[in-house]
């Protein structure tokens, strides 16, 4: 039976007061927030309390972890698996929120063995503030659980409804970086990485020789995409963040019935590409109809698009001529006939040629596309604090 909007807030808050009461007195784990709720699970942060665990960097912040729950244990069960399951397979690639660890059941942290076991335990847990003191504090309550890395840059939600606010434009180089990490993410989900936990991260590339994973997301919306850190050794991320996936709650694999495997990854990735193309449109136009009719442009082959918005009209008008031809053709391309799509492959080469696009590229706009330029917009949009914003939901 279907929970109304009222039954599942009231559901949310109190697994959120019972996670309250389980990290009151938890000497390694403090609750410092709740990040966001679905309709089958809560997702918290929490952090380090423990001074010894304070990262060692130049501003000393303390270690934070994201802890996402159930709501409750007869419901979603199936979509908890599932996230796992594909957190799991993409843990190494670059563009995709990495998972620190997992359990289908919290209770199977519960206490059972003597006390010298639990106590030598408790000692190696104290001195490496291990996850399992996070499972261990939420045993007494079944169901599945994920912790992941936090990402601090903030969603791309955020940055998106500041952008609208302010009415500002984004530089070209913002936009075609943003995509190209969007289409990175697209590559990460055609195969498995399984990589260990704290190991170095993969730039995706698609791989001919790996197995597809048929992997949808289902939801790549602007609240899922979090910015990361300045990779100063990576060019791409050197003057703009790394922008990463997350939240695979509503995922799932294509089913290769009654078609071919290379078919059904096809699917996959068409779908993924489609939601990415949409974001792109809306940070270029926050108006744009991407759900009404779509309309012809001159091209070769003729193409029909619901991307028209961002290109000159009929009688030649172009609002948005300060945006790249390259980038406006290449998102009516991907909103456009499904034959005349560009593959996986076309679209991470022509996103990476254009985020590779040097300011003095842009001619007479080159000051507004300089790293200094691109740096103060995102700083503007993606700090500036707004009491009314909703808090990054994983």
């Amino acid at each position: 039976m279907p929970v109304s909007a009222q039954g599942l807030q009231r559901t949310a808050k109190g697994v959120e007061l019972q996670l309250r009461y389980n990290f009151a007195g938890n000497p390694a784990w403090e609750l410092e927030k709740v990040l966001g709720n679905g309709a089958f699970g809560i997702t918290v942060l929490l952090v380090d309390k423990d001074p010894l665990h304070i990262r060692r960097d130049r501003n000393r912040r303390r270690r934070r972890i994201v802890l996402k729950r159930q709501l409750a244990s007869d419901r979603g069960m199936t979509d908890f698996l599932t996230e796992m399951r594909a957190l799991e397979e993409l843990r190494g690639h670059a563009h995709i929120a990495q998972i620190i660890d997992s359990t289908v059941d919290t209770q199977y942290f519960r206490s059972r063995s003597g006390r010298t076991a639990e106590f030598l335990r408790r000692i190696l847990r104290s001195l490496t503030n291990h996850p399992e003191n996070i499972f261990k504090a939420v045993a007494h309550h079944r169901g599945p659980a994920i912790l992941l890395e936090y990402l601090e840059g903030g969603s791309l939600y955020t940055f998106a409804r500041r952008q609208y606010e302010t009415n500002t434009k984004l530089p070209n180089r913002i936009l075609w970086n943003i995509y190209y990490c969007m289409m990175r993410a697209c590559a990460a989900m055609t195969y498995a990485k399984n990589a260990p936990h704290g190991g170095p991260l993969e730039l995706e590339e698609l791989q001919k020789d790996e197995p597809h994973l048929l992997l949808r997301h289902n939801d790549i919306a602007f609240r899922n995409m979090m910015f990361d850190d300045y990779e100063p050794e990576i060019p791409e991320h050197n003057a703009i963040p790394k922008l990463v996936l997350i939240d695979f709650g509503l995922a799932g694999y294509v089913k290769p019935e009654g078609i071919t495997h290379a078919r059904a990854g096809e699917i996959a990735e068409t779908y993924n590409m489609h939601q990415c193309a949409q974001l792109m449109v809306t940070l270029i136009h926050p108006h744009a109809q991407l759900a009404g009719n779509m309309y012809a442009y001159i091209h070769d082959p003729p193409l029909r698009t619901q991307a028209w918005e961002i290109i000159p009209d009929r009688h030649g008008n172009d609002h948005f001529r300060w945006v790249d031809n390259e980038l406006r053709y290449l998102l009516c391309e991907a909103l456009g006939d499904l034959q005349y799509r560009p593959s996986l492959q076309q679209m991470l080469r022509r996103t990476r040629r254009g985020a590779g696009k040097p300011a003095s590229a842009y001619g007479a706009r080159a000051p507004d596309e300089s790293d200094l330029a691109c740096q103060g917009i995102l700083q503007l949009l993606q700090h500036t604090p707004d009491p009314l914003d909703n808090p990054d939901i994983f």
